[in-house]
């Protein structure tokens, strides 16, 4: 798939080289601090919920001072506490595993209006406003955002009203109000941000893009949301879609949690412990006897048998694009850049985190050695940069893309520099694996890894809630 954007905004993104942490560590019973500063103790005035056991996450890099810890609560919201001593300011962010994805057809938008309604009271504190005036009133600042599989709110602040803030952003998990007048007038918030991104350069190609996708895939979907999606459904009100779309999804079990401070782990583990502890969790399973565990397993190889019999006949989940029907598309933008993108629908890449092999194509296809296309490609004139990067998974699928920003004289001879690509692709797909780059990545990554810059709390957080999540889906 190729899409060419005339005079196109660059995409800038900034990547933290984090190799993921071993979990395999010392485990430490800790109980509450008795002798907890004052600002962090006033709210506390209620019986304390005993604390769980913290498990030490090791393998950090060189140069973090972080420390790392991991609990499970009660209600099995598993959380990662990180202690930074350079926090100025401290942070949370909490996930939930729903997306746009798992909006209705006829209600698209569903998830992401859901996010905003949130932020409008709780049972503990119903005032419409309570949450952002706190976060402000300290300094702070908050935001959430739905993508396609993930729903993810955050928030930084100063040290003294940390508490306070915790307790007010666990209660959008715990008792949201969903009030009736407010649903209706939060519909109106999200259509006018519909609108007002209307000539946003991103969300243009976004959408444009959108209309090369396979239509029965939920990629290919409207996620935004504005007056004519989210509505009254005749027997079903848009109050009533909100609050089973919250109670299928916003439980603690698909949830992630991290929390940035510093503030000794006993101490974090106790806010966690506290706050978050009443967010509700799935039903614990049943224990069965000996006899209906073997009826199951004879029941399970039944299904299997049933299963295997008539997969010739199951329809595969929907690819992002049509197989074998490659496209096409040009797009007019508002400002002035060249940029030329290539897609490649390629396998899901989440259960390999361990090989990586796309990396070793954005590595070959980003390198500026001589001889290398970029180098070709630049010496003629014909490109400013080139880079390749893997997308999120979608379903089954996820796109391979690689993105060259063109010169005037690129953009005349756009033809070459796509078949010259196409030509180093051929020459990749021919030749074996070379172990001289694959030796290369892997030093250039534990470079990385070992000499990290500091990574400020809100953003420390938001990188750990989407590796935790993912965690959470089995991968391990």
């Amino acid at each position: 798939m190729i899409q060419i954007i005339k005079k196109l905004t660059p995409f800038f993104a900034l990547l933290t080289a984090l190799a993921s942490f071993s979990i395999l560590a010392d485990e430490v019973k800790v109980s509450t601090n008795p002798e907890t500063d004052e600002s962090m103790s006033q709210n506390n005035t209620e019986h304390t919920p005993l604390t769980p056991t913290v498990t030490v996450i090791p393998n950090k890099s060189l140069t973090d001072q972080n420390s790392y810890y991991t609990i499970t609560l009660p209600n099995r919201l598993k959380v990662i506490l990180i202690n930074d001593p350079q926090a100025e300011r401290f942070s949370a962010s909490l996930s939930v595993n729903v997306g746009s994805f798992n909006d209705p057809k006829d209600q698209q938008g569903l998830a992401h209006f859901l996010e905003h309604m949130l932020f409008l009271g709780t049972e503990k504190y119903p005032e419409s406003g309570n949450y952002q005036s706190y976060i402000s009133t300290y300094g702070g600042t908050h935001n959430a955002y739905t993508s396609t599989d993930t729903t993810n709110f955050f928030f930084d602040i100063k040290p003294s009203g940390y508490e306070g803030a915790i307790d007010r952003f666990a209660q959008f998990f715990i008792s949201p109000l969903f009030s009736e007048s407010l649903t209706q007038r939060e519909k109106n918030a999200v259509d006018a941000e519909y609108k007002a991104k209307f000539k946003n350069e991103s969300r243009r190609n976004n959408q444009a893009f959108k209309t090369l996708i396979n239509q029965d895939h939920p990629y290919n979907r409207f996620t935004v949301g504005n007056l004519d999606t989210l509505k009254d459904r005749p027997n079903n009100p848009l109050r009533e879609q909100l609050l089973s779309l919250y109670k299928a999804n916003y439980y603690a079990e698909n949830m992630a949690l991290v929390m940035v401070a510093n503030l000794s782990y006993e101490e974090m583990a106790r806010l966690a412990t506290e706050y978050f502890s009443d967010i509700k969790s799935q039903p614990a399973p049943v224990q069965n006897t000996p006899d209906e565990i073997s009826l199951q397993s004879e029941q399970i190889q039944t299904e299997q048998i049933q299963l295997e019999q008539t997969e010739s006949v199951q329809a595969l989940p929907p690819t992002l694009i049509p197989i074998n029907k490659p496209r096409l598309q040009f797009i007019r933008p508002l400002i002035d850049k060249d940029t030329l993108y290539l897609y490649y629908q390629i396998d899901a890449q989440l259960l390999n985190y361990k090989t990586q092999p796309t990396r070793y194509l954005s590595y070959i296809l980003g390198n500026e050695n001589k001889g290398s296309l970029y180098a070709s490609l630049k010496s003629e004139g014909l490109i400013n940069s080139i880079s390749a990067s893997t997308s999120s998974d979608y379903g089954s699928n996820a796109f391979f893309t690689v993105k060259m920003r063109l010169t005037e004289a690129g953009m005349e001879k756009i033809d070459a520099v796509a078949q010259r690509f196409f030509a180093t692709i051929n020459l990749l797909r021919s030749s074996p694996i070379n172990p001289i780059y694959l030796e290369e990545g892997l030093k250039l990554s534990q470079m990385m890894f070992n000499h990290q810059s500091y990574v400020h709390p809100q953003n420390l957080a938001a990188l750990y809630q989407q590796k935790h999540l993912k965690c959470q889906r089995k991968i391990y």
